[in-house]
């Protein structure tokens, strides 16, 4: 998995996220909404109120605040990530 900041602004930030078909992205959550931009694959995001949702190439997804979630990717997956300026991605403990 590869979680790397590829911009920071005064209004928002952008990460870029990679992970291999197969892989997952552990229960976490940020501290803003994420607004998700999938490049490339697809995965399941999983909620931790048992809500579930595909997301694809060539779509976008939002997810709230403070939701956590994890990721199962079902084929290769490349998205940028748009969240507040301030947040942070936190790792459930």
């Amino acid at each position: 998995m590869k979680l790397e900041q590829i911009y920071a602004g005064e209004n928002y930030k952008i990460l870029n996220a990679e992970v291999p078909g197969g892989g997952t992205m552990p229960e976490h959550y940020a501290t803003s909404d994420a607004f998700v931009i999938i490049r490339k694959g697809e995965a399941s995001v999983n909620f931790d109120d048992g809500t579930q949702a595909t997301i694809k190439e060539g779509t976008t997804y939002l997810i709230p605040g403070n939701k956590r979630h994890n990721l199962q990717v079902l084929k290769d997956f490349e998205a940028f990530i748009v969240i507040g300026p301030e947040a942070k991605i936190e790792m459930a403990k």
